[in-house]
């Protein structure tokens, strides 16, 4: 009790210097810790010199000094502070990191990996690890790993994607790349909106076609926005057989069923939803083919406009007719007095070797209620896919009227 009864009477003054002793050596690792932890990252140099034994700050500094590895004495440099670090914090990825590409640098690729593998598994969200192992499966031709590591590195970093987006991109033409990252892709991550627009907008279109073939849904809008620009890229690759593709599975998919008809949405009673194997509307201010109601009041018609000496297409379809002898029919309202005002509807049969009519069809005399129009035209083995084109030859003449189609039917002979 003697000594206990000794420490209880120290002096007041004495407390009061040790409890602020105390208090400032809190206060100065505070300061340390915080400041440390403001500037390690950003300014590592900085936080050494008021926390010289920070790990993570000695980890940036290490890491820091990668660019300039090829000089051995800041690689020395990095290694120690690298070593320096992992001993005070043995889980400290970027220390790991450091080291392993110190390794790389030094013809060790084994030892590398061994170790930036260590760092992988300790976090997953460090980038430039999972790049280096991109890198490193990339030369390895092990597809699957590298692709694992991408879907990794854009998982946990949206900032990685504008660097590897475009890789995967220009990898969908190269048909076994193309194949693994169909797979990858049909599983949805998070980055696959992103990887898709840019595929599609400006990807190779038959790699995009590779990649993307079945894994759109049209029932969603974006997806069927998607597949709308990239069926259009395909048209315009004159890679029909591939759009086709696409766009029968996308109109099978939930259950539903192909357009059993020759030629699709012929009454005009449904959206378009997939240029060009469904229609392909011009709507602009003075040329024009918009849907609306039959002044009959029997469904809806496809309404023809021009401006005054406005002519031009205004509606196109994409068929895909096997050879033989068809007949293509179609009702017309609102027929113009004037021959050069009246629309047309001419077929043109699409190949290698370009284009060439196969029928052209106007209405043959003026007529405010509906006339039937129709021709018969053949499909030979040259000629794999078949164009619908209306034009609107003149607009705003001296009749006025608002032509207008409908009930739009193709038949093979004999039918």
């Amino acid at each position: 009790m003697p000594v206990l009864k000794r420490r209880l009477d120290l002096p007041a003054p004495l407390i009061r210097v040790v409890a602020a002793l105390l208090g400032a050596l809190l206060l100065w690792f505070v300061f340390q810790t915080s400041f440390a932890g403001a500037y390690r990252a950003s300014k590592p140099e900085l936080a050494l010199r008021v926390a010289p034994s920070d790990s993570q700050a000695l980890a940036e500094m290490a890491s820091a000094a990668l660019p300039r590895i090829d000089d051995p004495k800041l690689r020395a440099t990095a290694r120690t502070q690298a070593l320096a670090a992992l001993r005070r914090d043995t889980t400290n990825v970027v220390a790991l990191r450091t080291l392993g590409m110190l390794a790389d640098a030094d013809g060790d690729r084994a030892k590398a990996h061994r170790i930036l593998t260590r760092a992988e598994k300790l976090s997953r969200r460090d980038v430039p690890t999972q790049l280096w192992l991109i890198e490193y499966f990339s030369q390895a031709d092990d597809v699957a790993q590298t692709l694992r590591h991408y879907d990794l590195a854009l998982r946990t970093s949206t900032g990685s994607r504008d660097i590897l987006l475009p890789v995967l991109t220009s990898a969908a033409s190269d048909p076994t790349l193309a194949a693994a990252l169909r797979t990858l892709v049909a599983q949805r991550p998070p980055w696959w909106p992103d990887y898709v627009n840019m595929l599609v907008s400006n990807g190779p279109v038959e790699g995009a076609a590779a990649v993307l073939h079945g894994l759109f849904d049209p029932r969603d809008v974006s997806e069927r926005n998607y597949l709308a620009i990239l069926l259009n890229r395909l048209s315009v690759a004159s890679r029909n057989d591939l759009a086709w593709q696409l766009y029968a599975d996308a109109k099978t998919r939930g259950g539903r069923k192909l357009d059993p008809g020759l030629i699709r949405n012929g009454g005009f009673e449904a959206l378009d939803e997939l240029p060009p194997f469904d229609w392909t509307l011009l709507e602009e201010s003075d040329i024009a083919a918009t849907r609306g109601p039959r002044p009959d009041g029997q469904g809806n018609a496809l309404y023809l406009s021009a401006a005054r000496d406005k002519a031009g297409m205004v509606a196109t379809q994409m068929l895909r007719l096997t050879p033989g002898s068809y007949r293509a029919a179609f009702e017309m309202g609102g027929v113009p007095a004037r021959l050069a005002e009246r629309p047309s509807v001419t077929l043109t049969c699409v190949s290698a070797k370009g284009m060439r009519d196969l029928a052209r069809m106007v209405g043959a005399k003026a007529s405010d209620a509906p006339l039937r129009v129709s021709d018969d035209f053949q499909v030979d083995a040259g000629c794999p896919w078949q164009l619908v084109i209306v034009r609107v030859n003149s607009g705003g003449g001296e009749s006025g009227a608002q032509p207008w189609i409908d009930n739009f039917t193709i038949t093979r002979a004999g039918q």
